[in-house]
């Protein structure tokens, strides 16, 4: 997406705007990076140094109240210092980090913290097993 675009969905506003872009005059209690970098990105120097500076520099300097805001970085890895680990290396601790992998390494637990619902996935299982085929998986 470029520059930026405003979203209503169920009672509620969203300010879109992209990595890199200006978000002057925006603020924002929850941020939300969905996906903020590209593999080939991910791959440059430059690009990734780039992104990893707006997304520290630009977005937080736009939290209402860094206090009590936050920022949900939602995306798959893609280098150790892409913008999840960029964000674990410079502030360690702050963030909470949740990995979702696409097969089950382990039996899991998740117990969602406002819902209360509990989720188990038991070693091997498949995240989407309709859409994550065998055949998909092993590629």
């Amino acid at each position: 997406m470029d520059g930026s675009q405003t979203v209503r969905a169920s009672g509620h506003r969203f300010k879109t705007t992209s990595t890199g872009s200006g978000a002057e005059g925006l603020g924002a209690d929850t941020a939300m990076l969905d996906d903020p970098m590209s593999l080939q990105q991910a791959l440059s120097d430059s690009e990734r140094y780039s992104n990893n500076r707006w997304s520290c520099d630009t977005l937080r300097q736009r939290l209402n109240d860094p206090a009590t805001a936050a920022i949900v970085v939602i995306m798959q890895r893609l280098h150790e210092m892409d913008t999840t680990g960029f964000f674990l290396s410079e502030d360690p601790g702050l963030w909470t980090h949740l990995v979702v992998r696409l097969v089950a390494e382990e039996d899991e637990l998740w117990v969602f913290p406002i819902s209360g619902r509990v989720v188990e996935r038991k070693k091997g299982a498949v995240l989407q097993p309709t859409r994550f085929t065998p055949d998909v998986v092993a590629e």
